[in-house]
């Protein structure tokens, strides 16, 4: 079960449906529709599922879907929009 850290350094355990990235999908995942039926077929609501990718079309998309997202810029690549960002995996705490 993923973990979450607070700023006092206590770590609680946290309940999430999903995660996706792009490289799971087998339909061109710039599609807002592609994400709404990921979460269809997972049973979860949108935001329950945290989207990972670096293309901001893709990003844009997950967040018109409603789900979580996050950028991940890899060797410095530089994503476009209002997207949180990370360098690396491990960047990501899940609340």
């Amino acid at each position: 079960m993923p973990v979450s850290k607070n700023s006092s350094g206590m770590v609680t355990p946290i309940a999430i449906s999903a995660i996706v990235t792009a490289d799971e999908t087998t339909i061109a995942a710039a599609l807002t529709m592609l994400f709404a039926a990921i979460a269809r077929a997972l049973s979860a609501a949108p935001a329950e599922i945290l989207f990972l990718s670096d293309v901001a079309a893709e990003l844009d998309a997950a967040s018109a879907a409603g789900l979580a997202r996050v950028g991940v810029c890899r060797e410095g690549a530089r994503i476009e929009g209002d997207h949180p960002r990370v360098q690396s995996f491990d960047e990501i705490i899940l609340p």
